[in-house]
């Protein structure tokens, strides 16, 4: 799945971590990463993903499937997004690496769940 192949651009940029070029690397991949998984996850219930950016709208539709949002998810929901949108363009994102750690919970979360329903 792809969501792995944004996930490992995450892990070759941890190490430079909080290098300007690391934090938009690893801040937009992580983004993408939850994002696909997430989009997988409504299709693998069969429906449609909206076409959208939006993290947080995704989970809740995730949510309408009974997956629990992870703790503080609406937190850090937020700040995906804007990883995710704003870091192909601006040349200053509010990365965190306490975010950015939860982030990457979230993500095994999302696959491990993902990974379930392919079964």
């Amino acid at each position: 799945m792809s969501a792995d192949r944004d996930l490992q651009v995450c892990k070759v940029f941890e190490p430079l971590l909080p290098d300007d070029t690391a934090k938009y690397a690893c801040a937009f991949h992580i983004q993408q990463a939850i994002e696909k998984l997430l989009m997988s996850i409504i299709l693998l219930h069969g429906e449609q993903p909206e076409f959208t950016h939006n993290i947080f709208k995704l989970a809740k539709k995730c949510e309408t499937f009974g997956i629990e949002l992870p703790k503080d998810f609406d937190m850090l929901a937020d700040s995906l997004t804007l990883w995710g949108t704003t870091s192909r363009y601006d040349s200053y994102i509010a990365f965190s690496q306490s975010k950015y750690e939860l982030a990457k919970e979230a993500y095994e979360k999302y696959n491990s769940i993902y990974e379930q329903k392919q079964q």
